[in-house]
């Protein structure tokens, strides 16, 4: 901050000169560049502070797990507690100092979809078996969940996986190559035309055909537009948290049958998920601003929210198929990587055996998992 607020003390400095014939005014741009290259290391800097501040944090809130210091400090999952339930009250799977809370580490919402449904409903033998055989895998991997869980920013990650997979599956109308060829080419002209106008280079004539030109193209496509903005207006950072959580897990090398088979059904023609994820945030960051009260006079000139919309409805027509099956491969892995937290912060605490045929039920010292350890 100091040499931030130096090199802007510089920048005044060099142009009272400059304004006094001391020296020339080539000299402020370098104090401006040498500001810029400061505010983007000082950036650098404070994310990396930011990131290792939720790392102590991640692990501070795994040591208060084992110390049996966690319930009130988590997502208690109480939007997911059923009204009528045959055992969720009972066990106290949702709630304050839940079940739900002592277990949930996910970043998206699909993970945390997927672990309450865990939680609510029964399973199949074979599903239990390979789930059993997924945390064994993931148990020991701390740098996954580690990374799991800075992915993206601090803020919380809200993505929710129906609206999304909703949007996603509605019948895309990709408008015409053509026309978004045209859209781009005059929004150029425009904006240009707007530029040269504002510094004398040229009259308003240019200016004007173009404003008449671009405003006709975005009145005929209007109806579209908004219906586009509104359906897709999700705000980037949450997205960018799914595109991050897909990314570290496209890099994981599994070897269970179970976690080999989520990691497949990421595969996609092009693209990988986290990459086309990332890419729709983008486009969703970039229509914002449209917003900005400084960059909307220029936005509507250059056709800013019509390309966009087009951007975005084409990103569906390409990827819109995959979304549902990349939401779910990525919310069961964030379940079962909570879960093995869970496990390898409670070594003592077996896997059940599951066997067929009659109903059986045997167990030794059993105990709720949320009963402290020295009453239990």
């Amino acid at each position: 901050m100091l040499s931030r607020a130096a090199t802007a003390a510089l920048a005044v400095a060099l142009a009272i000169g400059a304004w006094k014939g001391t020296w020339g005014w080539g000299w402020i741009a370098v104090a401006v560049l040498l500001f810029v290259v400061l505010v983007v290391l000082h950036d650098r800097v404070l994310r990396a502070k930011a990131r290792a501040d939720r790392a102590v944090a991640h692990y501070d809130a795994g040591i208060a797990r084992i110390e049996e210091r966690w319930a009130g400090t988590g997502r208690d999952g109480s939007r997911h507690a059923p009204e009528h339930h045959p055992y969720a009250a009972d066990l106290d799977l949702f709630g304050p100092g839940s079940l739900f809370e002592r277990v949930n580490t996910t970043r998206t919402g699909a993970g945390e979809a997927t672990l309450s449904t865990w939680l609510l409903s029964p399973a199949t033998p074979r599903t239990i078996r390979d789930r059993q055989l997924a945390l064994e895998e993931l148990k020991p991997r701390l740098e996954l969940r580690e990374d799991l869980a800075l992915a993206g920013d601090a803020v919380a990650a809200e993505v929710h996986p129906d609206r999304l997979r909703a949007w996603a599956r509605s019948p895309a109308r990709p408008f015409p190559l053509p026309l978004r060829m045209l859209a781009a080419i005059l929004g150029a002209c425009g904006l240009v035309s707007l530029l040269t106008w504002l510094s004398g280079a040229t009259t308003a004539i240019p200016f004007a055909i173009f404003g008449v030109l671009n405003g006709s193209l975005a009145l005929a496509a209007r109806r579209r537009v908004v219906a586009i903005v509104h359906d897709a207006d999700r705000p980037g950072a949450e997205l960018r948290v799914l595109s991050e959580v897909l990314a570290r897990i496209e890099r994981e090398p599994f070897e269970s049958e179970p976690l080999r088979e989520l990691r497949a059904a990421l595969d996609s023609d092009g693209a990988a998920p986290s990459a086309a994820i990332a890419s729709l945030a983008k486009r969703l960051d970039w229509m914002e601003l449209r917003r900005n009260q400084l960059v909307a006079p220029f936005a509507a000139v250059a056709l800013w929210t019509t390309q966009m919309a087009m951007a975005v409805e084409a990103w569906r027509a390409r990827h819109g198929a995959a979304v549902s099956r990349w939401v779910d491969a990525c919310g069961e892995i964030e379940a079962l990587a909570a879960m093995s937290a869970c496990a390898f912060e409670n070594p003592n605490d077996p896997f059940p055996d599951i066997v067929e045929g009659p109903g059986r039920f045997e167990a030794e010292a059993l105990g709720h998992p949320l009963i402290p350890t020295a009453r239990c």
